[in-house]
């Protein structure tokens, strides 16, 4: 995919870090492969794009003029005094991308793991920093494999993990964690909405909510409200903010907001409560007991039984079936 606005170079750093993460979510040897060689190229790119944005010929100056190579580019930002952060790290990720591509080397998912943990807070800070530019807009959402089964067996959806992820990290104290699991919980939601009307979510949040503006079903001041918590998140990450309890507590509180009006549309179409298809197999309801009305045992089988007197919670695809319907 192409970025209006940003250079050749960028766009390719962009494309390969994206490439990176979505083959580490494979998880197989080929994949931990092109994924250690995707994210070194993202990171070689983007020092090629500091040196062109310096006014400095990526280019060799001698035949056959190949472009400057990764140690190349280091050597002119040392010698600019631009500093490099994590260098010792990205180092071991340019070797490892070496042996991948020379010595058919197989990286395992540890390996792996931490090689793109660094390769992501480089491009993070160095954007940052020296290009002034936030690489996370343009970048995918990590659902990671445990967030996967965690919502499996929880009988929520990757959105559900992380806004209860949230709620966690509000007890702990945690407030950056609740900002930033609250904004990766509503980004991942407003994707399903999308998926379920079959229309392609844009990676940049921006975006993303211009899109589900235009479709009409959340109202304006709400998504005014939701794009703040990103910019929000983005203060964090970048430590221009240090959020504080009445912050985290106002994201959590959003996120339940754009949960609850989403999923009460989902309700009302008939759509699956975790991933809005219309393909649904099943209905959940709630049953709710006025216990001053209970006189026995009898009484309060008969109200849980009852299943007439419950309330819809919602539906459900057959993907997405709880555990007490499939067994």
């Amino acid at each position: 995919m192409k970025y209006d606005g940003i250079s050749p170079l960028l766009n390719g750093a962009i494309e390969d870090l994206t490439h990176s993460l979505e083959h580490a979510q494979g998880g197989s040897e080929k994949d931990n492969k092109y994924a250690v060689i995707h994210a070194a190229t993202a990171i070689e790119l983007v020092l090629k794009e500091k040196l062109r944005s310096m006014g400095i010929s990526i280019f060799k100056k001698r035949p056959p003029y190949h472009s400057l190579d990764y140690y190349d580019c280091l050597q002119i930002l040392h010698e600019k005094n631009i500093p490099v952060p994590f260098e010792p790290d990205i180092e071991l990720l340019h070797k490892e991308r070496n042996n991948c591509i020379h010595q058919s080397a197989k990286p395992d998912k540890e390996k792996t793991g931490w090689l793109l943990s660094i390769a992501k807070q480089f491009m993070e800070e160095f954007c940052h920093t020296q290009l002034n530019f936030d690489v996370n807009k343009y970048l995918p959402i990590e659902v990671e494999s445990k967030i996967l089964s965690q919502a499996e067996r929880a009988h929520l959806s990757p959105a559900g993990i992380y806004l209860a992820n949230a709620e966690i990290s509000m007890f702990e104290k945690n407030y950056a964690e609740v900002i930033f699991n609250a904004e990766a919980s509503i980004q991942l939601l407003m994707n399903d909405y999308l998926d379920s009307r079959k229309v392609k979510a844009r990676p940049i949040f921006h975006d993303l909510i211009k899109q589900v503006e235009e479709e009409g079903k959340l109202p304006k001041y709400l998504l005014e409200t939701t794009n703040e918590l990103h910019e929000l998140r983005n203060k964090v990450a970048h430590f221009k903010t240090t959020p504080d309890r009445t912050m985290a507590q106002r994201s959590i509180n959003l996120t339940r907001i754009v949960f609850d009006n989403l999923e009460e549309r989902w309700k009302r179409e008939k759509r699956c409560l975790v991933c809005g298809s219309v393909d649904v197999v099943g209905i959940e309801k709630s049953v709710t007991v006025d216990m001053s009305k209970m006189k026995s045992k009898k009484d309060l089988d008969k109200a849980i039984k009852d299943e007439k007197k419950g309330h819809v919670v919602g539906y459900y695809c057959k993907k997405h079936q709880p555990y007490w319907a499939t067994h």
